[in-house]
C-alpha cells in the first residue's frame, strides 16, 4: 500500500531535532499546487503541506517551522489545537484589523518563530 507523502530523510531526522524523532518518524511531507492564504507550507496533524520542494538534506528553515507545529499538535491534540489556533487569531485579526499581523501573533506561531531560531542558531554552532 503506496503512503501518502513523502518520509524525512535520516538527514532530515539528524537535523530537525525541534520534535523528537520518534515523532519525526511518523511526518509526512506533501507538495501541493499551493498553501491557502499565499503561504509557502501550512501543517495539519502530522502532514506538512508544502508548496514547493525542498530538498531532503536536513536545512529547510520552513520545514523546521512546520515540524514545530507537528510537535504541537502532538502535545495538544488535533481540534484543542485548532480551538486555540482560531481563538487567538479572529480576536486579534478584528482588534488590529491586519491578517498578518494576527497571524503573527498566534502564540503557536510565535513558539514556531522562537523554537526555529534557536534551531538554527544549533546549526551554525556545528
Amino acid at each position: 500500500m503506496a503512503r501518502f507523502g513523502r518520509e524525512l530523510s535520516e538527514s532530515e531526522l539528524d537535523s530537525y531535532d525541534v520534535i523528537d524523532r520518534s515523532l519525526a518518524r511518523t511526518v509526512r511531507i506533501v507538495n501541493v499546487p499551493f498553501v491557502p492564504g499565499g503561504y509557502a507550507g501550512i501543517t495539519f496533524g502530522r502532514f506538512v503541506y508544502l508548496a514547493k520542494p525542498i530538498p531532503p538534506d536536513g536545512t529547510s528553515t520552513l520545514l523546521a517551522h512546520e515540524l514545530v507545529h507537528v510537535g504541537q499538535y502532538q502535545q495538544t491534540g488535533i481540534p484543542r489545537y485548532i480551538y486555540r489556533y482560531l481563538k487567538s487569531f479572529f480576536p486579534d485579526l478584528v482588534r488590529m484589523k491586519n491578517w498578518n499581523q494576527a497571524y503573527r501573533a498566534i502564540p503557536y506561531e510565535v513558539e514556531a518563530r522562537q523554537e526555529t531560531g534557536k534551531w538554527q542558531r544549533r546549526r551554525v554552532g556545528r
